[in-house]
């Protein structure tokens, strides 16, 4: 199966997608930000792997500095590799939710366990869903909704609805060139 991980970080990483040199933007609930990644998770992720986590050295890093932390803590912590194209819905929901919301969403609409945790069974489900672009849309859908659902991020809410159409179109485009011939 094609590794699409390539394919959906240049998406992530667009400047109107938060793909950006250090900022802290007021009200934003992630905090301080560079790459799209926030100050506490890059703190988490530096602390794992015994490097030094100063807000100086954060506002350094540069996009490259971040993809590790994009592949393990958000592409395969949730096997968006399992999922084809439709993985980037999951991981872009996943950067920017959680990677328990990610799953959840997804969990929600295969009918399995929502652990918030995509294991053997949930991708078993998935790798049973007869029609992946009524997924997509099924699972925009939810992530709009989630965001409606948020209190006090209505200056946020254009912004994520138009990063998640885009999203949405992306994914749908490479469903739609990556389907398998049928004879």
């Amino acid at each position: 199966m094609t590794d699409y991980f390539y394919t959906g970080m240049p998406f992530v990483m667009r400047k109107e997608n938060d793909g950006q040199p250090y900022h802290l933007t007021q009200g934003d609930p992630g905090g301080a930000t560079s790459w799209g990644v926030t100050f506490a998770t890059w703190i988490t992720w530096q602390r794992l792997h015994r490097e030094p986590a100063t807000l100086e050295a954060f506002k350094v890093q540069t996009q490259t500095d971040m993809y590790p932390i994009y592949r393990a803590l958000y592409w395969n912590a949730n096997r968006c590799g399992n999922m084809g194209p439709f993985g980037i819905s999951v991981f872009d929901v996943s950067v920017m939710s959680g990677p328990a919301r990610g799953a959840k969403i997804l969990q929600t609409l295969l009918g399995v366990e929502v652990d918030g945790q995509i294991g053997p069974l949930t991708i078993a489900a998935f790798n049973q869903v007869p029609d992946q672009l009524q997924l997509n849309k099924d699972y925009y859908d939810a992530r709009i909704a989630f965001y409606q659902s948020l209190k006090g991020v209505s200056q946020f809410l254009h912004g994520w609805t138009r990063r998640a159409d885009d999203c949405k179109t992306l994914v749908d485009s490479l469903l739609q060139t990556d389907a398998p011939e049928t004879t």
